[in-house]
């Protein structure tokens, strides 16, 4: 059930362990997601000629349209810090609800929905 760009990127790359999440209705990292920005950029600094693709996920709280558009505008905030840094986005997807890693009807779970995912090609 996942969307064709899921799908063409499932395909093609490898999702890397790490997830950048973040507090409901925010998008900036916080302490843990910038130690992950530390060990991502160090890790493609060794792969140099690897591709990333960033993509935002949210829960389900709330309009579709709002929450998509989070997932987007927390995906992008990822890619300015690595962009930043020197590191190149080749593509950066909004998923907003979409894929849920863990159950949507609890606090716990949609925190860890509330994420972005880092593949690389």
């Amino acid at each position: 059930g996942a969307p064709a760009s899921y799908n063409r990127y499932a395909e093609t790359g490898q999702r890397l362990s790490l997830n950048f999440r973040f507090n409901y209705g925010e998008n900036d990292l916080d302490n843990m997601g910038k130690r992950d920005l530390e060990r991502l950029i160090r890790f493609m600094e060794q792969n140099s000629g690897r591709r990333l693709v960033l993509m935002g996920f949210s829960d389900a709280v709330g309009a579709v349209a709002k929450i998509e558009e989070l997932a987007l505008r927390r995906a992008k905030a990822v890619e300015r810090e690595l962009t930043a840094r020197g590191i190149p986005v080749v593509a950066v997807e909004s998923y907003g609800e979409l894929l849920p890693v863990a159950n949507i009807d609890t606090d716990a779970g949609r925190e860890r929905n509330r994420r972005v995912e880092v593949w690389v090609l």
